[in-house]
């Protein structure tokens, strides 16, 4: 197990600048994620950490090493591809020990490693069979019982459940937390499925265009973004965000939008918006439809979801598109009119020029110098 450490670590290719001066540090037996969308710069940041791409600027150090030039295979790390890049010719046992066969480790000893991960990762039935002969899941598992034998000081993955269905990658996810556990070995976990970020990692790095928006533990980020980009990737369904605009009031800021106004105390902001004009966000899961002489906001109910165990309605109010995902409610309809109400600490405001929060609550990461996020980072 090993402390990584990233100090203004950038990346470009050529004119393109892929990753941007990213600091951080992930304490020894820390699962951290990376997530953001495509190109984001995640798995670009990943490599440089395997050694597999070049560091442009900046330092890498795992443990008390740098390993910023150093080769993959002096990192002692352990990867595990999107792809699984599993043998075809060989057996699931010779996949499994190929990598300690190749650097010379005594034939009992992979006995040993090798079934070893196999007990603990349940594919000990499958050490005779090809890799043809297996499932995505059953693959996926071989792939990470590869990196558990070299019993790295750090796992990479790479996206490793993008391949599987819905349902086996739930599975994986559980699996995947079940080895951290065992192990305590640190990972670094790459993905743009904010859910999989959300229930795998102590703790979430956000990023956009080669950035770290934010980090911290999954809840802190949901509850506290820092940004419009990280409030509207972060949660499922999306935050409503809406357009409007500061007015003074007797009981503090009135937050003006087409169709309803909210009164927030003045306490709540850290700042005040460049200009009067602000986007409120409001998650749907925090707004509930109330009758009509009781809620904050009057709204007309345009579209119902059933989705099972909730219902997500669509409402508008004025010209402002809002939705509310609630407990299953076989009885809302296309046309109903209702009010919603949410309580005022569950509301988010931003700066519509620069995305930032205004709210007290929330704290900006930069990504940039490494005295800044070791405040942030403390795992524990």
């Amino acid at each position: 197990m090993a402390e990584i450490v990233l100090s203004n670590v950038t990346k470009r290719f050529g004119s393109t600048l892929a990753v941007d001066e990213v600091s951080m540090t992930i304490g020894d037996g820390e699962f951290m994620v990376f997530v953001g969308p495509s190109g984001c710069g995640k798995s670009t940041t990943l490599r440089m950490i395997a050694g597999l791409e070049t560091v442009s600027d900046g330092q890498i150090h795992i443990g008390p090493r740098e390993v910023t030039r150093l080769q993959p295979k002096e990192r002692n790390i352990a990867m595990v591809f999107q792809n699984y890049a599993l043998y075809a010719h060989k057996n699931v046992y010779d996949n499994l020990g190929f990598g300690l066969k190749v650097r010379g480790t005594p034939k009992a000893e992979i006995e040993q490693r090798v079934r070893r991960a196999a007990d603990l990762l349940g594919i000990g039935e499958l050490l005779e069979r090809k890799p043809k002969q297996l499932s995505g899941g059953q693959m996926q598992r071989v792939a990470l019982g590869r990196a558990l034998v070299r019993d790295p000081e750090v796992f990479l993955l790479d996206e490793p459940l993008s391949n599987l269905d819905a349902k086996m990658r739930v599975r994986m996810r559980e699996e995947i937390g079940k080895l951290h556990s065992a192990t305590g070995t640190s990972m670094i976990y790459v993905t743009h499925d904010q859910i999989e970020a959300m229930t795998l990692g102590d703790r979430i790095a956000v990023m956009k265009d080669g950035r770290v928006q934010q980090i911290g533990r999954p809840l802190e980020i949901y509850d506290h973004p820092v940004n419009m980009f990280v409030a509207n990737f972060i949660g499922s369904p999306e935050m409503n965000l809406v357009e409007g605009h500061l007015e003074g009031s007797a009981d503090g800021l009135q937050v003006v939008c087409d169709g309803f106004a909210l009164t927030l105390p003045e306490r709540l902001l850290s700042q005040r918006p460049q200009s009067d004009r602000v986007a409120l966000g409001l998650r749907p899961e925090h707004l509930t439809p109330m009758n009509e002489s009781e809620g904050m906001i009057a709204a007309t109910v345009s579209h119902v979801e059933q989705m099972g165990a909730h219902t997500l309605i669509f409402c508008q109010s004025g010209g402002t598109a809002l939705s509310a995902l609630v407990g299953r409610d076989d009885h809302v309809r296309s046309g109903d009119r209702l009010a919603l109400s949410i309580s005022l600490d569950q509301v988010h405001l931003f700066d519509p020029l620069d995305g930032e929060s205004l709210l007290s609550a929330s704290k900006a990461y930069e990504g940039k110098h490494p005295e800044n996020t070791q405040r942030e980072v403390t795992h524990g």
